[in-house]
């Protein structure tokens, strides 16, 4: 029998401080306010349990990398950010606003 252990994310990959300025939940999606390189953007996530047990994400300024990048289009961004939390979890969160 073999166990397969998951993977450690390696920390220096998530180079990019995302600032959590607002944080809610709308039924089961994740939804925050975040400054990242300097541009607010909008983020949303489902949520990972039902019912809704853990609540908001605290404010604050959390690791990420970009995880997709599509930039097939000059006008459109299509991009998803992983979280890396303190407890090694990892939470993808998707762009879906952004302003100035």
């Amino acid at each position: 029998m073999s166990t397969f252990a998951a993977k450690k994310p390696d920390p220096s990959d998530y180079n990019i401080t995302v600032h959590v300025t607002a944080s809610r939940v709308d039924g089961c999606i994740r939804e925050l306010d975040a400054v990242i390189n300097g541009v607010n953007y909008q983020l949303t996530a489902a949520c990972d349990k039902i019912p809704i047990s853990v609540g908001v994400l605290k404010l604050g300024d959390y690791k990420a990398k970009l995880v997709k990048d599509d930039r097939s289009s000059a006008f459109y961004i299509l991009q998803s950010y992983e979280f890396l939390f303190p407890d090694n979890a990892k939470k993808k969160f998707d762009v879906v606003g952004v302003s100035q």
